[in-house]
């Protein structure tokens, strides 16, 4: 049987078995160590893993919860969809809604499960520092939009001196080529320190009858 893991709120790996949580504690030539997640309450519990199996167990003072492990899978599954769509904080949370009396008295509260979502989402979104100079790369998700459409047309790529950006989408180029007439507008101030300005199409559109 393959090993179960789950996430911390570190984002570190939990061994999950029999019931019992596991977070490693050492690395050895021939084995890994997990020690119990509740050592600090005197749990000597322990698994020896080699080659992706368990070879050895050391007993606990306490019971197994597995609808703990459940809760901690459930908030992981939901903070996976937060990290993953753009649906709403009430419909996120409508991915923990049925579960068992046992495991949602194992949950934390409605509103923290909320900031939870809310942290998820900001730190996923969040845009890196401001680039120092223009040898710099852009992640893949602000390559996009939302929706998943291109976002970054053309990049000219490093240079000591330069570097011109064009974020647009099909769309945009559509009504542009349709357009009568372009409006441009050039702002410094929304520019990052290494570039000139943020430069700015608007567009009148004519619709031709």
């Amino acid at each position: 049987m393959s090993l179960k893991y789950i996430k911390s709120e570190r984002g570190t790996n939990i061994l999950a078995d029999g019931g019992y949580m596991y977070q490693r504690e050492c690395n050895k030539p021939e084995k890994i160590i997990w020690r119990c997640v509740q050592y600090k309450q005197k749990c000597r519990g322990r698994v020896h893993v080699s080659n992706g199996e368990i070879i050895k167990y050391t007993d606990h003072n306490h019971i197994p919860d597995i609808s703990k492990i459940e809760a901690k899978i459930q908030v992981n599954e939901m903070k996976e969809k937060a990290r993953s769509t753009c649906e709403s904080t009430h419909s996120v949370l409508g991915t923990i809604a049925q579960v068992e009396m046992s495991v949602a008295g194992q949950l934390p509260s409605i509103a923290s499960l909320k900031r939870t979502i809310q942290r998820v989402r900001q730190t996923e979104l969040s845009a890196p520092s401001n680039p120092v100079d223009f040898n710099f790369d852009i992640p893949e998700k602000f390559h996009l939009t939302t929706d998943g459409e291109l976002f970054l047309q053309y990049d000219s790529g490093s240079n000591d001196s330069k570097r011109i950006l064009i974020f647009a989408t099909n769309r945009n180029f559509e009504l542009m080529e349709n357009s009568e007439h372009w409006f441009c507008d050039g702002t410094f101030s929304s520019a990052t320190s290494i570039f000139s300005q943020l430069y700015i199409p608007f567009m009148e559109y004519i619709i031709q009858t």
